[in-house]
């Protein structure tokens, strides 16, 4: 009670005339409070002593190096809605010790570590909270836990328990004190939530958003796609496949995001093929990676071996099917270093492995990956690694960890093996052009046409979905463009001249 001229201050300005939940939160006596030790029976040498309208943790000799875990409680009564909690502390020279409260609905027992069904806030850590080894002031002021410090929803009415439990070797120079609890209602935070219907007749999913108490959306479709709408239109992917869709709902109060796992199309049996010449978003992603994007016509990984298990994945959870005896991959790499990239497929069942060889570094490689001998259809995750279980040196220029990929193909090993795919009759006029080219091929629709400058910065994209196609090249500097034509065989990359 020593500090409640601050709490009433803090409470005005903050909280308004809230009530305060806490039944004894400026500790006038021990009445509500319960002490408990917080971790085996080490703490014998450990003090909670209300008094004077305070509590203080700390040692019962000072001298005694060893660790002690101590804790305190009280019990308050909940409806479910959102809550703000706070607290006065006071502490000089800490040293190797944190502190932190819980909350649950589970009565915290003696000698057992209490975390309750969430942590409310985490008031301080000696390692943690940078150089505040003393302080005196709001626990939520305080800045160690910088996210929405001391709030927290409650989803189920009726009774909690609210702990604060702290551990350490040395408690400052006279130990840790608190006050002026205080727990009060407040504003409804938003929550993200959302449903999907999907087909496997189609490429389409549709979204309806089950957000509650938001002003603003933000969506991730999961194949570098966005859109703020509410209510976004029906999505279509590019490939079939299983992507991670996130939904950030926001307002004054704060934000909070909701991912789910989504698949699209025919993805109910296995997959014997596929090919991403990543003119489209792909459902490949990564795990561990310290960066994945596909931009430009190429994926880019960078930090490759920041994480020893660092890979590029494509999921299918009907099965990748190798039952034909004649599968394999083919990928082309482009990287500042020689490497050993292997392909697993793997979980849920055997894991099969196959590795090749990056050899010439800043020069494109096309690698081949036979698979022929394996025929397992139950496996479900296919992993790129680089160097594989190899943790990068710090020390080394990151730029050395950053590689490009591009036509990541699976199929039949022995076509895969054949270099320098062509699309049969493929016909390019005027090149170099002033105006416009027109492409055609003999027989092969023509799926996309993707132009890029000299930089690697797409300028002209199409769909022509047709045998021909007219390119408009008005609009474009003199210069030469690169361009990637692909087709449902595969693609070719061409030069394309402007004068």
């Amino acid at each position: 009670m020593k500090k409640i001229t601050q709490l009433l201050l803090l409470m005005v300005t903050t909280m308004g005339f809230a009530q305060n939940l806490i039944t004894n939160g400026t500790f006038d006596d021990a009445t509500g409070w319960t002490v408990v030790n917080q971790y085996g029976t080490d703490s014998t040498n450990g003090s909670v002593a209300i008094t004077g309208g305070e509590v203080n943790i700390g040692k019962i000799d000072p001298t005694d190096a060893g660790w002690i875990h101590m804790g305190l409680y009280t019990t308050v009564n909940l409806t479910a809605g959102w809550y703000q909690f706070d607290m006065d502390m006071t502490y000089d020279g800490i040293n190797d010790i944190w502190g932190e409260v819980f909350i649950g609905s589970v009565q915290p027992v003696d000698n057992t570590e209490y975390s309750g069904d969430q942590q409310v806030i985490k008031a301080y850590n000696a390692w943690d909270c940078g150089s505040i080894k003393t302080y005196s002031g709001s626990a939520v002021v305080a800045g160690c836990d910088t996210s929405s410090p001391g709030k927290f929803q409650i989803t189920s009415t009726g009774t909690y328990y609210i702990l604060f439990r702290t551990g350490g070797g040395t408690f400052g120079a006279s130990g840790i004190t608190l006050d002026n609890w205080s727990l009060v209602a407040d504003d409804a935070q938003p929550v993200a939530n959302f449903t999907e219907v999907t087909s496997v007749s189609n490429l389409m999913a549709t979204f309806t958003n089950t957000s509650t108490d938001a002003t603003s959306y933000s969506w991730d479709f999961g194949d570098g796609t966005t859109s703020s709408d509410a209510n976004p239109a029906a999505h279509a992917y590019a490939y079939k496949g299983q992507y991670l869709v996130s939904l950030t709902a926001s307002s004054t109060e704060g934000s909070n995001t909701f991912t789910k796992e989504i698949f699209v199309g025919a993805v109910n049996t296995p997959v014997s093929d596929f090919s991403f010449d990543f003119s489209l978003p792909t459902p490949l992603r990564n795990e561990r990676l310290l960066d994945y994007v596909e931009a430009g016509g190429v994926a880019t990984a960078s930090g490759v071996n920041d994480d020893w298990w660092s890979q590029i994945k494509y999921i299918h959870n009907a099965g990748i099917d190798l039952s034909s005896g004649d599968r394999g991959f083919s990928i082309d790499v482009n990287g500042p270093r020689t490497s050993t990239l292997t392909i697993k497929v793997e979980s849920g069942g055997t894991e099969h492995a196959v590795i090749a060889d990056y050899t010439t570094p800043n020069v494109w490689q096309t690698l081949t990956f036979d698979f022929s001998s394996f025929s397992s259809t139950n496996n479900t995750k296919i992993a790129v690694f680089f160097d594989i279980q190899t943790n990068f040196d710090a020390g080394v220029d990151p730029a050395q960890n950053v590689f490009q990929l591009d036509n990541f193909v699976f199929g039949a090993f022995a076509s895969l093996s054949t270099k320098g795919f062509q699309i049969e009759g493929l016909s390019t006029y005027p090149n170099p052009t002033t105006d416009t080219w027109n492409i055609s091929t003999k027989n092969q629709v023509i799926n996309s046409i993707d132009v890029y400058n000299i930089l690697g910065k797409r300028v002209l994209d199409l769909r022509p979905n047709g045998l021909s196609a007219e390119v408009d090249a008005s609009s474009l500097n003199s210069g030469i463009y690169i361009t990637k034509i692909s087709t449902e065989f595969g693609s070719q990359t061409i030069k394309l001249i402007k004068r």
